[in-house]
């Protein structure tokens, strides 16, 4: 957990903002690298992975890094347009090679050369820079973005409305479950990449606060000059349910099923292949407890799961004409 102190400048300074596609693009290659959620969400992680290759695969790869990743995020920063973010991410060469000097050395020998020759200023590195972020962009974002969009508008339209309502203590007050607001402190549930460092100090400069609907977990990134604010992204999609909606909706190859009995029973289906009790259900979907025994019990009186007690669980397993459903959904996905 990082403990960061806010003072009365800091909280004036305080303010919110959207990542744009670029930073959106950096998160998303992160969310595909890491399995997880993958009920729901592994068909666009197999989607974009497979559609990943060279440059574009090299860089989706350095930037989630278990090491500690490699921040380009910082150095590009906020930008409403896709071409906006990549003309400031070039210009910064000199950021870039700071953050390959400062990578840990696990990732630093696996960076990629043409991120190592753009920091040098080499042009057709940059190149290979900007076409590499532009494929990555296409398959992993802009099918989705107009969905992405309309939800971090909408987050930022509530979020104003609450700190308009109710000043910055309702704002840092309702942020995310894992945002704890104790004046003068601000209590966030992340781990830093350097270990050891609790306390942060903002001294004034204030924080810069972003939702963003491809990260999965928070993030904070410190600013590389003293007049940049330290930035605070937060998933504004907090369970699964809610992820897959925005990133497999209308998708290509999106499948049968979830048109036919629903996105949630459809996950509920999957999820049971292979026996699953009501608890595991909730929790690798993102839902309540009587929200999953509630799907549970449709499927089960429609003929396509099979329930059984184990001690104080139930214990959920498909039926034969589950199987031949999710059988030939899988199928017709491919």
């Amino acid at each position: 957990m990082l403990r960061l102190h806010l003072t009365a400048a800091d909280i004036g300074r305080t303010r919110l903002t959207l990542l744009g596609p670029l930073a959106e693009t950096q998160l998303a290659l992160s969310t595909a690298q890491h399995r997880g959620e993958d009920d729901l969400l592994g068909g666009w992680r197999r989607r974009v992975r497979s559609q990943l290759h060279g440059e574009a695969r090299e860089l989706a790869v350095g930037i989630a890094h278990p090491a500690g990743p490699l921040d380009l995020l910082t150095v590009a920063g906020p930008a409403d347009r896709l071409d906006d973010g990549l003309d400031r991410l070039t210009a910064r060469r000199g950021l870039i090679a700071a953050e390959i000097a400062d990578a840990p050395d696990g990732l630093r020998a696996r960076i990629p050369r043409f991120v190592a020759g753009a920091a040098r200023g080499e042009a057709q590195a940059t190149a290979s820079l900007t076409a590499a972020f532009r494929t990555a962009h296409r398959v992993s974002v802009a099918p989705h973005w107009d969905r992405i969009e309309r939800v971090l508008t909408a987050e930022r339209a509530a979020k104003a409305t609450e700190m308009v309502t109710g000043g910055t203590d309702a704002l840092l007050g309702s942020l995310h479950p894992g945002v704890r607001w104790r004046p003068p402190v601000l209590e966030v549930d992340y781990r830093p990449h350097t270990p050891g460092r609790t306390d942060i100090h903002l001294c004034g400069q204030g924080l810069l606060l972003a939702p963003s609907a491809l990260a999965r977990s928070i993030h904070l990134y410190l600013p590389l000059h003293e007049d940049e604010q330290l930035l605070l992204v937060y998933p504004v999609l907090r369970d699964t349910l809610a992820a897959a909606r925005v990133l497999t909706a209308d998708a290509p190859g999106g499948r049968a099923l979830d048109a036919l009995i629903g996105t949630t029973r459809a996950a509920v289906l999957r999820t049971a292949d292979g026996g699953t009790t009501t608890g595991d259900l909730a929790r690798r979907l993102g839902i309540s407890a009587g929200g999953a025994s509630q799907h549970a019990t449709v499927l089960r009186d429609a003929g396509l799961l099979h329930s059984h007690r184990l001690g104080r669980r139930i214990q959920h397993t498909l039926t034969p004409l589950g199987e031949a459903l999710l059988s030939r959904d899988d199928r017709t996905s491919t």
